[in-house]
């Protein structure tokens, strides 16, 4: 059975810590006359790590992502995520725990080189990793926030 860390849960803030932003790049498209954030972030969980259940625009309104307030990277505004794919590089026989799971369906690990997307709006979480790491791509597609969008 996976354990699946909540906020409120006294091992919350040691299990974030875990969660490594091994790499991040950022880009900057303009699509039709509204710009469109791409950003890839390579994630690694290591034993003890875990994701509480959010949805990527959870934080819409507050100052930063959710990944960035993880880590205390302030970010100067609020993206929008549209949506989200990640991208499985660890096959699920090398790690235990670690599965994604998103409201409504049993958790799932996916295998190695199988990409996931999820929406935006969409709560999800990941169960605590209890043994070796588990390596994701994250690939998110937003737009800036209601209010701050730059049209052309």
């Amino acid at each position: 059975m996976e354990r699946r860390l909540k906020p409120d849960d006294p091992a919350w803030p040691a299990a974030k810590r875990l969660v490594t932003t091994v790499g991040q790049q950022r880009y900057d498209l303009d699509a039709t006359g509204v710009t469109i954030e791409i950003t890839m972030t390579l994630l690694q969980y290591a034993p003890g790590a875990a994701m509480p259940r959010h949805s990527d625009n959870q934080h819409e309104g507050r100052r930063g992502s959710l990944l960035a307030a993880a880590f205390g990277q302030p970010q100067p505004r609020i993206p929008r995520t549209l949506f989200a794919c990640c991208f499985y590089l660890t096959d699920p026989s090398q790690y235990d725990g670690g599965g994604l799971v998103i409201d409504g369906y049993a958790p799932m690990r996916p295998e190695l080189g199988e990409a996931v997307f999820i929406r935006g709006d969409v709560p999800h979480s990941v169960s605590e990793v209890t043994r070796d790491r588990r390596h994701v791509v994250k690939v998110a597609v937003m737009t800036p926030a209601i209010g701050h969008a730059t049209a052309r």
